[in-house]
């Protein structure tokens, strides 16, 4: 066989065949390519054309409503301490024996715990700052001051409109209904 490719055993410890996955000497492992293109911890590798499925995460107990399947993203600090810093969730909302329903929960750490950022839902609603969007994007704020809660910006970071959590709304420029040359703050056209 190849350095570091794993055989592949029937069960009487007869050789079949080599398999695709193969350990690298640098401790890197790859699935569906050789040990020399194995440039990460993992690498997946698929040769199927069109979109393919090359890792799949599979929670058995996901039977019940709130269960699922998650990808977490961890580091290990200086101190030697490994924190959660992210995680991508697939979580059964409606278990139907028929049916089924999940939502993806997007999640950062805030503040030394994980708060859900972005929720996108079986019925494609999104929702950043909330769990359960009403509409196809809701972005709920943080509180109800003045501050900024969603906003556009140009290339040089000047703000062009702001929606602030107290409902108050601001537009740099004239602004146009029925035009697209608006002359003044606001222009209407019939």
């Amino acid at each position: 066989g190849t350095a570091g490719q794993f055989p592949y055993y029937n069960g009487a410890s007869t050789l079949l065949a080599t398999s695709t996955i193969f350990l690298a000497t640098s401790g890197n492992v790859g699935i569906g390519t050789d040990g020399t293109l194995a440039t990460e911890k993992l690498q997946v590798l698929t040769d199927a054309s069109g979109v393919s499925t090359p890792l799949i995460l599979i929670n058995n107990q996901a039977t019940a409503n709130g269960n699922g399947a998650a990808m977490q993203f961890m580091m290990q600090r200086g101190n030697g301490q490994t924190v959660r810093y992210g995680k991508i969730s697939s979580v059964v909302t409606d278990n139907d024996s028929s049916l089924f329903t999940g939502k993806l929960v997007f999640s950062v750490a805030n503040l030394s715990s994980m708060t859900d950022a972005m929720t996108i839902l079986g019925n494609g609603n999104v929702g950043i700052g909330t769990t359960t969007p009403y509409s196809r994007l809701s972005v709920w704020g943080s509180g109800t001051g003045a501050t900024s809660m969603f906003e556009l910006t140009n290339s040089a970071s000047t703000t062009l409109a702001s929606v602030l959590n107290d409902g108050t709304f601001y537009m740099k420029g004239n602004v146009g209904i029925g035009t697209t040359s608006p002359y003044a703050k606001l222009s209407l056209v019939d």
